[in-house]
């Protein structure tokens, strides 16, 4: 199953017509270097709960020459990023807007010598 993203995520409109802007001051950045050893289905960002995970963008690099890493939802195995090392060594996406369901994780699977860094909003439910 592959995430549905929403464009513009700076601006959405609610169920009621109203306008919710982000602010990038709301935003938080988890970033981790998986020198020494790869993962397999580690938490990357932790949910809260009455919170869910919006994804803004993810930026990754690694000196691996094949497998992939992979960023998907706790429960579900929702896929919301995956990028395959075998031609290309660094990636980044942004202005993305994936969210995740309430209170769950996002779960990170990559190899050694993987660089990671995510930027995201904890929404309130």
């Amino acid at each position: 199953m592959v995430a549905q993203m929403k464009a513009n995520p700076g601006i959405q409109r609610n169920e009621d017509g109203e306008l919710k802007v982000y602010v990038n001051d709301s935003e938080a950045t988890q970033v981790n270097d998986y020198i020494a050893g790869g993962q397999s289905g580690s938490v990357f960002v932790a949910g809260e709960a009455g919170k869910k995970i919006d994804l803004h963008s993810v930026y990754v690099s690694s000196n691996a020459t094949s497998g992939n890493m992979t960023l998907n939802e706790e429960t579900s195995g929702t896929v919301v990023f995956r990028r395959y090392f075998s031609a290309q060594k660094a990636a980044s996406s942004s202005r993305l807007h994936i969210e995740l369901a309430e209170n769950k994780d996002l779960l990170i699977t990559c190899p050694d010598d993987t660089f990671v860094a995510v930027t995201y909003h904890l929404e309130s439910v």
